[in-house]
């Protein structure tokens, strides 16, 4: 507190051993270890492959806890998985991001999508959002988007920022292809729904028919939903996400609904089971 007097010993020599197994998770790498790990990373090995090359095999160890190591540890011999992301990252920010500035890095690459024939969605006032499909990806949205997956996660970085995502089967690999995405810090269907109208434009552009999907497979999200209507003039079948559905249906199992206040726990289950089999053939 303000006023107070502290007394604080300051020794300067260790009062532990150093490299021991108390303390040896606490100590810093090597530069020559942060140097050897770049490299690895900068021939492409996996996160995997580089932990098993350089982290410590349990006899090692064992050896070095029962005291007949013959040689001192020290952190590098204990390299973890956050060790070789965070070396990974660093390598893949320096070269993804054009600025310090993560709104003025995202606007330039915009701009540089745009000169490479990309589909843009930004707002270039406020950078309140980011949307972007490669030639690819549209020539794959309109080969295989009769049927599309359209997802909304929250809070991608933090609580103020949401992506949507297109994802289409492609029928020839069986695989799901993502095929667009939005970056945005707003969940308003008025914006949705422009940013599938001007991808809708983008895609006519490249036939003669104009492109109507069949059918969109959503969360049951109600501003997905009436954006997927407004653009695609009503169109299109929705359906909901069979997992999605669920899960609903999990979260509504309560001891109320199902009327369960006097059952011992094997009879819940029972009668779970019972109700989730019965939805089942409903649907």
């Amino acid at each position: 507190m303000p006023g107070d007097t502290y007394k604080v010993d300051y020794f300067f020599e260790h009062n532990h051993k150093l490299g021991s197994a108390e303390n040896i998770g606490s100590m810093r790498k090597s530069e020559a270890i942060k140097l050897k790990i770049k490299a690895m990373l900068m021939r492409g090995m996996s996160i995997n492959s580089i932990m098993q090359q350089l982290t410590m095999d349990h006899a090692r160890f064992a050896r070095f806890l029962e005291g007949k190591g013959t040689m001192a540890l020290s952190r590098d011999n204990f390299i973890t998985y956050d060790d070789v992301y965070n070396i990974l990252y660093a390598i893949t920010a320096k070269d993804v991001r054009k600025s310090d500035d993560d709104t003025i890095s995202a606007r330039l690459w915009m701009e540089e999508l745009d000169k490479n024939n990309y589909f843009t969605f930004y707002d270039k006032v406020t950078d309140l959002y980011h949307g972007f499909s490669s030639p690819w990806q549209l020539d794959q949205l309109r080969q295989w988007g009769d049927v599309f997956c359209f997802d909304g996660t929250h809070h991608v970085r933090g609580r103020d920022t949401y992506l949507f995502s297109i994802v289409v089967k492609n029928k020839e690999t069986g695989h799901g292809v993502p095929v667009a995405f939005l970056l945005t810090k707003t969940q308003r269907w008025e914006l949705l729904k422009e940013w599938l109208c001007q991808l809708k434009a983008k895609l006519d552009q490249m036939c003669t028919m104009p492109y109507f999907p069949t059918v969109v497979i959503t969360d049951q999200g109600q501003n997905e939903i009436n954006a997927i209507r407004y653009a695609f003039d009503f169109k299109p079948r929705i359906f909901y996400c069979a997992w999605h559905i669920l899960q609903a249906w999990e979260r509504n199992f309560t001891i109320d609904n199902l009327d369960m206040e006097k059952l011992q726990a094997p009879q819940k289950k029972a009668r779970r089971d019972r109700v989730r089999q019965c939805l089942l053939l409903v649907c």
